[in-house]
């Protein structure tokens, strides 16, 4: 760029301070040739830039290449001080989730064992009741074993009796860790402990002398197409309430619901539900459940409020529920299965790769809980506990929303083509 003297001058063998640059000469022009340079012919046109400005834009550039590089070193050390921070926060929330996680488990197994000795003790109290029987019957008269048998059935009865107790109460619980539905530095999530039935019974003496015969329950294993309805307007959820000819059903996005004699097939009632709008309908003997946005409200059967059952990190809106004969509640979300007591607490979760868009679920008599997946196309068998059982994928199954079975479970009735139509089926 421009020299510190003038170049002109230099030829002449002077060397006074340039102070102007000529941009189409590139040379250096000192006060005196910049005034000549200004009024010639061929250089008057010419652009000429102060050399000062330059050399204070060139400072400029130098000085702030210099401070970015200082402040590029600052931010990384805010960075890493920023990276410190979240770190720390994110050990405290770790190991307050452990300290939970661990707390949770060794109350719960402290419990266990708690039950373990009561078990071991029951098991005494029979092994010494046995062994007592068992020398009078070896050593004494007959009359002294009546006598010892008829002391010895209060005993018992009174075993059998916390045994009974114990195989109803006992639960199988499980650990799980339910991330926070934020991402932010407050909450990473929460330890729950989830409890199922632990399926071991036991049938008191009494009942198995009796004559009665028990029938086992099953579950429908396939499905044969038998015809189509097909439907003016597409269905909206319906259910009837066990026992009368009542039948209710919601309508979406509004804050009522009807109720229906099914037999005169006219409208009884509609009420409002004030709480908020409705997504999704199941009734009892005793109540009416309804969905709405993270919560279930219940009902009574002629439509008066009861209570809510809030959702634990639920924000979305319950569309599809089904009461359990123990009270317990399932509902679907998108591709998963939920399960809660009825108070609120979560039971069990499923999910499956094969379940796409979860709609409608019914329960049988044996606890069975069909799901249907509208995407998928299927229903999904599971247990009472939320184990899978089987997968039907009967033909003509098209997008499919909600179903019902009828009383002897041997035909289903399923709203297909997202509505548009019914599809019997016959059942096996």
């Amino acid at each position: 760029m421009a020299a510190k003297y003038c170049e002109p001058c230099i030829a002449r063998g002077k060397t006074p301070t340039a102070y102007q640059w000529c941009t189409e000469c590139e040379e250096a022009l000192c006060s005196e040739c910049t005034e000549a340079h200004k009024v010639q012919k061929m250089s008057r046109s010419h652009h000429l830039v102060d050399i000062e400005a330059l050399e204070k834009l060139k400072k400029n550039r130098r000085d702030n290449s210099s401070r970015l590089e200082l402040e590029e070193t600052k931010i990384r050390k805010e960075i890493a001080k920023a990276k410190e921070n979240v770190m720390k926060r994110y050990e405290f929330l770790e190991k307050s989730l452990l300290k939970q996680l661990t707390e949770l488990k060794d109350k719960d197994i402290t419990g266990m064992k708690h039950q373990e000795k009561d078990i071991g003790e029951l098991v005494t109290s029979i092994k010494d009741q046995k062994e007592a029987l068992d020398f009078i019957k070896d050593h004494g008269s007959d009359k002294q074993a009546f006598i010892s048998i008829h002391s010895s059935k209060p005993i018992l009865d009174d075993i059998e009796k916390k045994v009974k107790q114990m195989t109803d109460s006992f639960v199988n619980t499980s650990l799980m860790f339910v991330k926070s539905v934020k991402d932010n530095l407050a909450d990473l999530g929460s330890i729950q402990l989830k409890k199922t039935p632990c399926f071991v019974s036991m049938v008191p003496k009494k009942q198995r002398q009796s004559q009665v015969p028990v029938v086992s329950k099953r579950h429908i294993t396939s499905l044969t197409h038998l015809y189509d309805i097909d439907m003016k307007e597409k269905l909206r959820a319906v259910t009837a309430i066990p026992g009368t000819t009542t039948a209710v059903m919601f309508c979406r996005y509004q804050p009522y619901i009807q109720l229906i004699d099914i037999d005169r097939q006219q409208i009884i009632k509609q009420v409002e539900v004030k709480q908020g709008e409705c997504y999704g309908v199941d009734a009892t003997k005793d109540n009416i459940y309804i969905g709405s946005k993270g919560k279930i409200y219940v009902l009574d059967l002629r439509g008066n409020f009861v209570r809510t059952i809030h959702l634990k990190n639920v924000d979305h809106y319950v569309n599809y529920i089904s009461v359990c004969s123990n009270g317990n509640i399932c509902y679907s979300y998108n591709n998963e299965v939920q399960c809660i007591t009825s108070v609120g607490e979560p039971v069990f979760s499923y999910t499956s790769p094969d379940l796409q868009d979860a709609r409608g679920i019914q329960i049988d008599d044996a606890g069975n809980i069909y799901v249907l997946g509208r995407d998928s196309q299927n229903i999904h068998i599971l247990t009472s506990s939320g184990t899978r059982v089987d997968i039907l994928s009967p033909d003509n199954l098209y997008k499919p929303l909600t179903f019902h079975y009828n009383k002897k479970l041997s035909k289903v009735y399923i709203a297909n083509n997202d509505g548009g139509k019914i599809s019997v089926f016959k059942t096996k």
